[in-house]
């Protein structure tokens, strides 16, 4: 391949990337977290920062970028989606050049192709939330660290810092790429040389995260005490299929990820010149731990065997893990960049699983930054087999997702229709309940984003003066709330919130966004019954949201 042609790949990788990612950016309507995401992100600086700092979970980095981005192209579905699809898409050439580095531009260009191809990318792709940053970020902090080991600069220890930044910066959870990078570092046969300037870059990033340290340890500690909305895993199962979650969403791309994997490790070891006794051992190890577990927990043979989900057994799958892994590394001597990628996917995903019995966290998104790891992985375990095989499966794994591939990602009922209902009941003359109230932000967003980006987002008192009593969020949303009362729409959680003259209110309708679900003793229905009687019509939205008209 020349040498032209070789420069440009990683130019081209980047512009199919893009092309990819941000297409139908506005498939799916603007849902779920991010249109508080947005909200929050139009305010001042000045006061964006602390309240995100005081009530978010994790840094307020992309609100910063957020609002800067809303400034100059305004709060469409098309132009905010923008930014996390392009976050996503400058991660492929990150891919591309970590894979190029190990095994050639070959499998460079087809771990690359499989990142641009998942149906998880193109997920994060379209989230208005950090997780793209934070895989961005990852990536490329892995790359510099990868390529620094290969050259010695300033300029890779520079690149790492810069990109490990934007990951922890982004979100606390990257932290956990650092601390992977660290433990690699310690298997490196040339960790004494390297360790000054190692420790110098590891300080300067340190400095530049000063400023979240004191609030990574207060989450860290409220989130240990209080807990968290997931619940702990009920079943070693979810290790598997939050893991191969990542590769796709067919049977078919999972089962052959699984096979290539196991096919390849027997490969290297039957290669190897290592005693036949110790081959045919860890040969099999290899594929109980690789293939025939994962296979078991992902089709479902496991129902019938309960010991499979205990806390022992996943235990013990962690340990023989390890010790193949530690097998690899003595006796196969694999390269320091693969222990690297193997401990970049499996050190976060062990941790995280049995934290997550205390503290539950296993889930796809917060191990969305480990992800960038399978594609890369994947490629490696296909260009370590023999031609033939290689360019079959490499064939075969590209058709698979390219049958399979959709720019479209639907996470949540579409607020967009619900609204599109709502609009052909709501006149002048009637007024509206909208339930539940935490959806305040979503459905103004929907309702009339005029009011969602004008509005004046502190109460004031009778002489205009803020009033800076904060009680968190909420508070925050009177401005919203104030605007939709002057359309004759009230926002509800509970029968106590509603706020309408019900004795002099002739035509009321209430939507029911999935609340009486959540909620099913909110009282509101039972209180409008007491004034109206039956209600006139219902219309079922699917998904249990409905749209009750009442009539006196």
């Amino acid at each position: 391949m020349g040498k032209f042609l070789q420069k440009i790949i990683p130019y081209l990788i980047t512009l199919i990337s893009i092309a990819v990612f941000c297409m139908h950016r506005t498939s799916e309507a603007i849902s779920g977290d991010e249109p508080f995401t947005i909200y929050f992100s139009q305010w001042k600086i000045s006061e964006l920062v602390p309240l995100l700092f005081k009530y978010n979970n994790i840094p307020p980095t992309f609100e910063f970028i957020l609002h800067y981005w809303i400034n100059l192209f305004g709060i469409s579905e098309s132009s905010i989606r923008l930014l996390p699809a392009l976050c996503t898409a400058l991660t492929a050439p990150a891919i591309y050049l970590i894979t190029k580095d190990i095994k050639g531009t070959l499998a460079g260009i087809l771990a690359s192709l499989l990142f641009i191809l998942s149906p998880f990318q193109m997920e994060w792709a379209h989230l208005i939330r950090s997780y793209s940053l934070m895989i961005l970020g990852g990536t490329w902090s892995m790359y510099f660290y990868l390529s620094y080991f290969q050259k010695a600069s300033n300029k890779k220890l520079a690149g790492w810092i810069l990109f490990s930044f934007i990951a922890t910066a982004a979100h606390y959870l990257a932290w956990l790429v650092i601390f992977t990078q660290c433990i690699s570092f310690l298997f490196h046969p040339s960790f004494k040389a390297h360790l000054k300037k190692v420790s110098v870059a590891t300080f300067i990033l340190l400095i530049l995260n000063s400023p979240l340290l004191f609030f990574l340890i207060k989450r860290f500690i409220e989130t240990a005490s209080e807990g968290t909305y997931i619940q702990a895993p009920e079943s070693f199962a979810i290790f598997f299929t939050e893991l191969f979650k990542m590769i796709g969403n067919k049977n078919s791309i999972i089962l052959l990820t699984i096979l290539t994997a196991g096919l390849s490790s027997v490969f290297i070891i039957a290669k190897s010149g290592i005693n036949r006794k110790w081959q045919a051992l860890m040969g099999i190890c290899s594929i109980v731990v690789i293939v025939f577990i994962p296979y078991f927990f992902l089709y479902e043979y496991d129902i019938n065997f309960s010991f499979l989900h205990s806390s022992l057994f996943s235990y013990f799958y962690a340990i023989l893990a390890f010790l193949l892994l530690l097998f690899f590394i003595k006796k196969l001597k694999i390269s320091h960049q693969v222990l690297t990628l193997l401990l970049w996917m499996a050190v976060p995903l062990f941790i995280m699983y049995f934290a997550s019995f205390k503290t539950p966290m296993f889930v796809d998104r917060y191990l969305s930054f480990i992800s960038p790891s399978i594609p890369v992985l994947l490629s490696l375990a296909i260009f370590s087999l023999p031609n033939i095989v290689r360019f079959s499966i490499a064939a075969i794994a590209i058709a698979l997702l390219i049958l399979n591939f959709s720019p479209n990602v639907t996470r949540y009922s579409h607020p967009n229709e619900i609204m599109a209902a709502f609009k052909e009941y709501k006149t002048k003359n009637n007024s509206a309940i909208w339930s539940p109230g935490y959806a305040d932000i979503i459905f103004t967003y929907h309702f009339d984003k005029n009011i969602f980006q004008n509005v004046d987002i502190h109460q004031q008192d009778t002489i205009g003066n803020k009033i800076v009593t904060d009680t968190g969020y909420t508070v925050h949303k009177e401005g919203l709330r104030r605007e939709l009362f002057k359309n004759g729409i009230s926002i509800a959680n509970d029968s106590s919130q509603v706020n309408l003259d019900l004795e002099h209110t002739s035509q009321l309708i209430f939507v029911d966004a999935y609340s009486e679900y959540i909620y099913p003793n909110n009282g509101i229905r039972q209180k409008l019954e007491k004034h109206f009687g039956n209600p006139k019509q219902v219309q079922d939205l699917g998904g249990y949201h409905f749209i009750y008209l009442y009539e006196k």
